[in-house]
């Protein structure tokens, strides 16, 4: 079981030791990469208080390349 903080595909996706189950193209890769990055930058700016939200893009922030 995953502790609920890493339950989430975009955590997953940069900080998770899983490499999923889809296969994809490099070009894949970096679109759904690419879309990763762009959603909670999105969601920040609806929900700019959202303590989970911030927790998540702060943990990106400090632990992703």
């Amino acid at each position: 079981m995953w502790p609920p903080t890493q339950r989430n595909i975009i955590w997953q996706r940069f900080l998770g030791t899983e490499s999923g189950r889809v296969m994809m193209t490099p070009a894949e890769t970096d679109n759904a990469a690419a879309f990763s990055v762009a959603n909670p930058r999105s969601a920040r700016v609806r929900y700019p208080d959202d303590p989970g939200l911030l927790r998540l893009v702060s943990e990106l922030r400090s632990r992703s390349p």
